[in-house]
């Protein structure tokens, strides 16, 4: 009996060690697995995400994936930890709209725009900068209505085109300083500014193209109509003052100067944003001023202006604010300073606003109480209200933000139009 007992524990003993020996093994094997899946995926989305070469392979910059041995491997970013940053900068849910902003589709789009585009390349202060071509491209109707002046689609015949080339100069490789920018301190971000403003964003194209749209109109009337019709308008922006707000690198402002504005306060948080507008002018200056037959020398002034802090508004005929409403907090100070524009000034000034992104609490016409005030007051004086509009841009090219390819991708682009047939 004890040598059949002895002889049981002992399979026992056996089978326990055979069991955990096979698990061992089991957790092994899962762990290369898990090993070998992140990597495969890690390969895959980069892939996906972003141009291959035979020399490298680019790095995904929103979580940090880098397969380029060439370069400093950035540091790692879990993505809760993105989400955390996103938060910080976007406002309180905004990063789950940022999976379906027309901004970060453009990291997955194709890249069909037209790659032979020569582009110059320098550096501004020690930074590599690249230039951008930006046509700016709208038909003019030969009737002066405003069912015409708002419709983008019409095609028939009695159309006048009007075309700027504008070329603006960007970041060469913005993503790696959008990174560390997430990474800052709030002190640190107050002390250089949000560096958005280093690429051209959509917004800015269509602000160009209403702005084009709203001077050669009238220019059309005074010069064409004005024997059979007669009218008060005039080209709004000749010998204007134009106040942009969040200029960024500067296609509304250079498109001011175009129309003959007789000065173009361009202002932005950034330094460096700064500098790179004021370089565009100067370049764009040189390259049309045989074209007018005048100097535009001094027309574009790049400012310093934070509109959170207690200093007026500038005083302007016309505001341009593009693509500045990217957090919930930013969008209402706008607003804010709207209401003081209209409401405070004895010159009413002309107004476009435009928004491609449309985060989640960026409508400051719902959220602003001093919005409402002011759509009370303008009823009171029989004008119309502020309200948004949509548009459609296609085929838009421009930088891909967290990846350094260029990107081309369609865009539904809200914007307020107000003012310009106030006399």
């Amino acid at each position: 009996k004890l040598d059949c007992l002895m002889e049981n524990r002992t399979r026992l003993t056996n089978k326990t060690q055979t069991t955990i020996t096979n698990q061992c093994h089991f957790a092994n094997t899962m762990e290369k697995f898990s090993i070998r899946a992140s990597v495969i995926f890690a390969v895959a989305f980069s892939l996906f995400t972003s141009k291959t070469s035979s020399s490298r392979i680019w790095k995904v910059s929103a979580f940090g994936i880098r397969l380029d041995g060439a370069r400093k491997p950035s540091p790692p970013y879990s993505l809760q930890k993105f989400r955390r940053k996103q938060t910080i900068i976007f406002g309180k849910n905004n990063y789950k709209q940022i999976a379906h902003s027309k901004l970060f589709q453009a990291i997955t789009l194709n890249d069909t725009g037209d790659a032979s585009e020569e582009r110059e390349r320098s550096k501004l202060g020690g930074v590599p900068i690249i230039s951008r071509n930006i046509p700016i491209d709208i038909k003019i109707p030969t009737e002066s209505s405003e069912s015409h002046l708002r419709n983008n689609n019409d095609t028939r015949k009695g159309m006048i085109r009007k075309r700027f080339d504008i070329t603006i100069w960007e970041m060469e490789k913005p993503s790696e300083l959008i990174q560390a920018w997430w990474t800052f301190d709030e002190s640190e971000r107050q002390a250089t500014g949000d560096p958005f403003g280093t690429v051209m964003w959509p917004g800015s194209i269509l602000a160009s193209m209403e702005m084009m749209r709203q001077h050669y109109i009238r220019d059309f009337s005074q010069t064409y109509m004005s024997e059979q019709h007669e009218t008060s308008s005039k080209p709004p922006f000749k010998n204007a003052t134009v106040l942009i707000l969040g200029a960024g690198t500067g296609v509304e402002a250079q498109t001011a100067a175009l129309l003959g504005a007789k000065k173009v306060v361009a202002t932005d948080i950034n330094q460096f944003t700064l500098r790179l507008l004021d370089y565009g002018a100067k370049r764009m200056v040189e390259s049309y001023q045989n074209v007018f037959g005048k100097s535009m020398s001094g027309v574009v002034e790049a400012h310093y202006f934070d509109i959170f802090s207690e200093t007026p508004l500038p005083e302007s005929d016309i505001i341009i604010a593009a693509d500045v409403l990217y957090n919930p907090e930013l969008a209402a100070q706008v607003g804010r300073r709207i209401y003081e524009a209209i409401s405070k000034n004895d010159t009413i000034p002309k107004l476009i606003v435009t928004d491609s992104q449309k985060f989640h609490g960026t409508d400051f016409l719902v959220g602003v109480k001093e919005l409402k005030e002011l759509s009370s007051l303008l009823r009171e004086r029989g004008l119309e209200e502020l309200q948004w509009e949509m548009r459609q841009l296609s085929q838009v090219r421009g930088s891909g933000v967290l990846v350094d390819e260029d990107q081309t991708y369609d865009v539904d682009v809200r914007m307020i139009c107000w003012g310009w047939d106030i006399q």
